[in-house]
């Protein structure tokens, strides 16, 4: 019985495992005053007042996005 706990474990282990990274940050954009901010959507809930626009988006770390608003703001795309 152990055996195959152990079994049934290491195979859900894998296809949990195997699975691709979703790409859950964005960058947004307040529309009031141009102020970007990286948002990760793994939470589960959207940003608060809702007059925001997504300025880029699909990225899969928080690393990747914070790169990403490096460049838009050495742009002058997007303010801190």
């Amino acid at each position: 019985m152990k055996r195959i706990s152990l079994i049934a474990c290491a195979i859900a282990f894998g296809i949990m495992a195997a699975a691709p990274a979703k790409a859950d940050v964005d960058i947004i954009m307040w529309n009031g005053n141009h102020w970007c901010q990286i948002w990760d959507n793994a939470a589960g809930n959207k940003p608060w007042p809702e007059d925001y626009v997504r300025v880029a988006g699909g990225f899969a770390t928080w690393a990747d996005a914070f790169a990403a608003l490096n460049t838009l703001v050495a742009e002058r795309k997007c303010g801190w």
